[in-house]
């Protein structure tokens, strides 16, 4: 190499050590001017990249480019100059450029642990371009390539905090909060700057209701230097109407930043609140519990950010209920159970402290998002007593979509008048003044295995026999029995009760039409299931004429008319089921009536479905059956009409995959409920025609060398 050219590339590093980057431009220009074969392809390279740096450094982003795009061009130095363009593109805020080099220089670098020799520091700093990258993704909305280029990002640094942020953040774009949270939580482990990380969690737990969570690590946040923290906890608080503590952050967070407008107005609103300077009400839950060692922790981690005092009266527990219980730090009492709900129950509110008392059991939940409406219950001061709108999961085709709703006081001021009376189900002594919330509670209780439902059944209705004795010419107490006796099919003994109820309040209920119209329903139920079709239109007609949107009987009528092959009478009032179902659960309305059918609009669809199909509408019974089987996509005999189509279509393909379903779900459904929801014969069609489907399958023939093969099939399923 030539001398002088030697000198200039000495001066070339000399400047560019002490940042004299113009100087390093003019030299650097002066020796990429020469001819490529005096100097060398090797030195020209070098030179050109470090040309284009020192523009950069120059704000010569014009020159730089051309320079760089030129080495990109012939495959010259890839990484550093992707890397070089990609930072005037970020500078530029040129969300295509940005995206193109940055693509670009990952692809130079296949095996981040043997990237190619560089000039620049890219290697070195490539966890800073492609965290840049993944926040120019983010911000255009383009999640899923932001997650690609994040986790290549984690292979060239994995305790970068921004990378588990960034990734995190994506997840919870996306609504995917369990790799959000996993992402995050392993940040924590492998970063040492964590504040952020902390921060992020924080934010995500709160948005989905886990309020504890959230404060946790917002508070570590706070211990670990962020500033911006005190307001994110501000705003937790003012959900919760923790409206002092929602103060005191806000205060914190203007010290740092006296001119924030969203601070100053947070503040001003905490301080607007109509019991702003009052002492904060308390929430006491009071549970009586036995033998809950699989429903207690799940049920208190979805109220307890709810309430303030946790009061748990166990009644005799041998599992490990007491030993759960105590792992939250609740009050608890050991009781001696009398065959007595209400006495167990005020014994229970007897022990609480706060000013609210809130009652929930253990096979019941709280909905998360509701959280702060049970807490901002407590400050009203016009009511006495809050409804909840308790959903009752009821058995049937697997999953939860057959559900009952009832409204019931389940918050209530610590008065020495509002007591529980009844020995099972018991009822609260509820003051007038009591205001219906949307306030959801989730019940379990009535879909339970078999073994467990025969006990809950026997434990209850040797009770409410007694509660019989005791009360005869008391209506509540007479449903009540009818339906513990419905639930398990007893439809002889359902009878005897039912008839009373309404019997006691026929012609006149008074203030228990509630009582009368469930009796009227339980009675058309009762002659439904024996198939005495007139008896059972006759007390749907009955129910209806008091409450025309009553749309429990309305079902039971619209399947009668399906047995009676009324067709057209079952179409209009099955439609009509659907209209009604859907305006109950808009209502918000305090209404005694327990609704068992507001889940069941699969059912009617599906009995919609079947007459369609019956009269030759394949297409209005195919829209049916998928209305239905999108809200309950375990019920087998939809999937079994739905492959007798596709059988008749010749689409066996279509069919096969139906009648899988048909077998799998059926089965399932025996498992749980010792029954397939139709006879046996039914099902043994059901496997038959899958047999057949198989058999004319073609694209399943072509997989499978013998039908043999394809039959053992039904075998496999068979053996779940």
């Amino acid at each position: 190499m030539d001398e002088s050219i030697e000198k200039t590339l000495n001066k070339i590093d000399a400047y560019m050590a002490v940042e004299d980057f113009a100087q390093a431009a003019k030299h650097s220009r002066e020796i990429i001017s020469m001819p490529v074969d005096e100097i060398g392809t090797e030195t020209f390279v070098q030179v050109s990249v470090v040309f284009g740096f020192t523009l950069i450094k120059l704000n010569q982003f014009g020159e730089a480019k051309k320079v760089l795009q030129t080495l990109l061009k012939s495959e010259m130095a890839v990484v550093d100059s992707s890397y070089l363009l990609f930072s005037i593109a970020y500078a530029e805020k040129s969300s295509g450029e940005i995206v193109h080099y940055g693509n670009r220089f990952l692809d130079a670098i296949p095996d981040p642990k043997e990237p190619p020799a560089c000039i620049t520091s890219a290697v070195q700093n490539a966890y800073e371009l492609i965290n840049n990258l993944a926040t120019t993704l983010l911000n255009d909305n383009k999640y899923e390539n932001a997650i690609d280029v994040i986790k290549k990002g984690l292979q060239f640094k994995s305790d970068f905090p921004l990378l588990y942020i960034n990734l995190g953040i994506a997840y919870i774009h996306l609504k995917k909060f369990e790799e959000a949270e996993s992402i995050l939580l392993e940040g924590l482990k492998k970063c040492t700057e964590t504040a952020e990380i902390d921060r992020i969690l924080g934010i995500m737990y709160a948005e989905n209701h886990f309020y504890l969570k959230a404060e946790m690590h917002l508070v570590r946040a706070k211990e670990e230097g962020s500033k911006e923290v005190y307001l994110d906890l501000g705003i937790i608080y003012e959900k919760l109407l923790k409206i002092y503590d929602a103060e005191e952050m806000v205060l914190e967070y203007l010290k740092f930043f006296p001119e924030h407008s969203d601070a100053l107005k947070l503040l001003d609103e905490v301080r607007s609140l109509p019991f702003y300077g009052k002492p904060e009400p308390k929430i006491s839950a009071a549970m009586i519990v036995k033998n809950e060692e699989n429903m207690l922790a799940e049920c208190i981690e979805s109220y307890r950010e709810a309430v303030d005092e946790i009061v748990i009266v166990d009644t005799g527990s041998t599992d490990k209920t007491v030993e759960i219980a105590k792992e939250y730090r609740v009050k608890l009492f050991h009781h001696k159970w009398k065959d007595d709900f209400s006495e167990a129950r005020n014994f229970s509110i007897n022990r609480v402290t706060g000013d609210w008392v809130m009652i929930i059991d253990a096979d019941e939940r709280l909905a998360r998002e509701d959280i702060p409406k049970v807490r901002a219950a407590k400050w009203q001061e016009k009511y006495d007593a809050v409804c909840f709108a308790v959903f009752s999961t009821l058995p049937g085709h697997l999953g939860d979509a057959n559900f009952g709703k009832h409204y019931s006081a389940r918050l209530f001021k610590k008065r020495p008048d509002i007591y529980y009376y009844g020995i099972v189900h018991n009822l609260l002594n509820v003051p007038d003044n009591v205001v219906v919330s949307d306030i959801k509670l989730y019940h379990l209780g009535y879909d339970l295995d078999r073994g467990k439902m025969q006990q809950k059944f026997e434990r209850s209705i040797k009770l409410l026999l007694k509660q019989v004795e005791e009360l005869p010419d008391d209506p509540f107490v007479q449903m009540n029995a009818a339906q513990m006796f419905l639930s398990r099919n007893y439809t002889k003994e359902a009878e005897k009760f039912a008839k009373e109820c309404v019997r006691l309040l026929e012609p006149d209920p008074k203030d228990q039409e509630h009582l009368l119209l469930m009796g009227l329903y339980q009675l058309s139920l009762i002659y439904l299931r024996r198939r005495e079709f007139n008896k059972c239109e006759e007390f749907c007609l009955k129910a209806l004429e008091r409450k025309e949107n009553y749309i429990d009987p309305m079902l039971s009528l619209g399947m009668c008319y399906f047995h009676t092959q009324e067709y057209d009478k079952a179409i209009d009032i099955l439609k009509k089921f659907l209209y009604h179902r859907m305006e109950q659960l808009k209502k918000e309305e305090f209404n005694l009536l327990i609704l068992n059918k507001l889940g069941s609009d699969y059912e009617a669809n599906y009995l919609l479905g079947e007459i369609y199909r019956i009269k030759k509408n394949n297409e209005n019974a195919k829209e049916h059956y998928h209305k239905a089987l999108q809200s309950n996509n375990y019920f087998w005999n939809i999937h079994s009409s739905l492959g007798k189509i596709y059988l008749e279509e010749h689409d066996y393909s279509a069919a096969a995959e139906a009648f899988e379903n048909a077998v799998k779900y059926g089965y399932l459904n025996a498992e749980k409920y010792g029954t397939i929801g139709a006879s046996p014969k039914e099902y043994k069609k059901a496997v038959e025609n899958y047999k057949l489907a198989l058999e004319k399958d073609v694209a399943y023939q072509k997989s499978k060398p013998t039908v043999e093969d394809a039959l053992g099939k039904v075998d496999d399923l068979l053996d779940i």
